[in-house]
């Protein structure tokens, strides 16, 4: 298993609970040969599967990619 090591970085948003008001989000953008070599092409639908301190990203079954389309 190869590791990739990346900063989260923030994003303003306005307030969704406080109109007129920014909070700060954390933001994680992942781009770079690796995600080809690792099965992710450019269109691919991924599943993220969110734990405490950690994310699991996978290509989103077939099956799973079909039905998201029609619906």
């Amino acid at each position: 298993m190869r590791e990739q090591r990346m900063l989260v970085s923030g994003l303003y948003k306005p307030g969704h609970r406080r109109p007129g008001l920014r909070s700060q989000v954390p933001l994680m953008m992942l781009a770079g040969v690796w995600l080809g070599e690792a099965g992710f092409q450019v269109g691919c639908e991924v599943r993220v599967k969110v734990e405490r301190e950690r994310l699991v990203i996978e290509p989103a079954p077939r099956r799973e990619r079909s039905a998201g389309r029609e619906a």
